[in-house]
């Protein structure tokens, strides 16, 4: 029996595993010898996908995909999180006259729609009292950096090439003024209750991965090629601190009110109770703690 394992490179714990042998090595070591295949996948927003067709048994993506996924009743459990991701933000010029996110009324802006801006997007207009239906919403992709220079977009949901010492654009809001941000494992429901064992030891080697990169930075900026900008296209940029966490309480509850948020933006088409898409046994730490 092959462990399928989505790879998206923008996730620190799954890159790392796939360019080492922890997996390997632990697997070994817990008596266990299963073959590993990897999937590569292109946008992370595709992974439930990739788990409601039998195609992949965990993958890892940001925490928009898992409620959009849950409300199309994709089989899916929240396995563990990574520490928050402190980067990116709304970004608009330095000369814009947009200085809260209430001024985006009526504006265009740009994000990766369906993967986790989308979650941040929601929760920021809502707390504006504004709703998606106040802005226009687009993905203009690799070209919405230009777009917002040249002036064809207001604002964008991202990062500014050198940070705050850039001298076209700055953050109206960061993205953790909203939410958490991090990076969330999920798993096919039938592998976790079927292959528990499996999978406790695939994330205790995620777990492993992750504190690698933190303490091997520039070894794991060498996975990445020129074109993919290095260290800071990974989501271990901007991050002091690595490592998995248990799926808690205060992450569901923040999930939920994402979840309730998105549908009654219309967003996703039916309620979920995001509690239902965890695991009643832990699988490390103790699970739901506070």
């Amino acid at each position: 029996m092959a462990i399928r394992l989505g790879l998206f490179t923008g996730n620190v714990g799954l890159h790392v595993l796939s360019k080492t042998d922890i997996l390997q090595n632990n697997l070994k070591a817990h008596g266990a010898d299963p073959s590993v295949k990897w999937v590569v996948i292109e946008q992370g927003h595709l992974e439930p996908d990739l788990l409601g067709a039998n195609v992949i048994d965990l993958g890892g993506t940001g925490s928009t995909p898992p409620i959009t996924g849950q409300a199309r009743g994709i089989p899916l459990v929240y396995v563990a999180t990574s520490v928050p991701r402190p980067f990116g933000g709304f970004v608009v010029r330095k000369d814009s006259k947009i200085e809260t996110i209430g001024d985006l009324r009526g504006k265009s802006i740009s994000l990766a729609l369906g993967a986790w801006p989308t979650q941040v997007l929601a929760v920021a207009l809502d707390r504006a009292g504004l709703t998606f239906d106040d802005v226009l919403a687009v993905n203009a992709g690799e070209q919405a950096l230009d777009a917002l220079r040249d002036g064809g977009l207001d604002a964008l949901i991202g990062t500014i090439p050198g940070g705050d010492a850039n001298s076209e654009f700055r953050y109206v809001a960061r993205v953790n003024d909203f939410v958490s941000n991090p990076s969330v494992y999920t798993a096919r429901r039938a592998f976790a209750e079927d292959r528990l064992d499996l999978l406790k030891i695939v994330v205790q080697s995620l777990d492993e991965a992750e504190r690698w990169a933190g303490t091997n930075p520039e070894k794991y900026a060498g996975f990445f090629g020129k074109s993919q900008g290095g260290l800071t296209a990974g989501s271990a940029a901007g991050r002091t601190i690595f490592g998995l966490r248990a799926i808690s309480r205060a992450f569901v509850a923040e999930q939920q009110k994402s979840a309730d948020i998105l549908h009654r933006f219309g967003y996703i088409h039916r309620p979920i109770k995001v509690a239902d898409a965890t695991l009643d046994t832990p699988l490390f730490g103790e699970e739901l703690a506070a």
